[in-house]
């Protein structure tokens, strides 16, 4: 599992507390570590869900975001890839790569108001470098 101490990590890494979980130490940029050390541990199941976050920090830092979140998700698949039993590989994206919709692709929700409903059929639509990104 990658971004264990992340909102979303440190809730899943609690719920997993009984199963043998391994939290990769290795900088996702670093190719080599990190290839060395998901090859060295061989897992079932790889959970991608680090990343920089922060939407309009992202804006100042274009190159940091990209290569934390593009460059290091790369890195993470390229040595998944040479796992030759791996059942699994859960990438943890965020809603922010629709970005703006056209209202008429919006659902009333029986009074005033517009829901944002997603799903596989939605055209994503990133306005941020951190979108982009994800």
């Amino acid at each position: 599992m990658t971004g264990s101490s992340g909102f979303i990590g440190s809730h899943l890494s609690e719920r997993l507390k009984n199963h043998e979980v391994h939290h990769l130490k290795s900088d996702l940029l670093d190719h080599q570590s990190v290839a060395g050390e998901v090859l060295s541990v061989k897992p079932d199941i790889i959970v991608h869900l680090a990343a920089r976050t922060e939407v309009e920090q992202s804006f100042y830092e274009q190159i940091t975001f990209s290569e934390i979140n593009y460059v290091g998700t790369v890195n993470l698949i390229e040595a998944a890839s040479k796992i030759k039993d791996l059942k699994n590989f859960v990438f943890a994206s965020t809603m922010e790569v629709y970005g703006w919709q056209p209202i008429s692709d919006l659902i009333r929700d029986g009074k005033e108001n517009y829901v944002i409903a997603y799903d596989e059929d939605t055209q994503p639509n990133p306005n941020a470098p951190y979108a982009v990104a994800k």
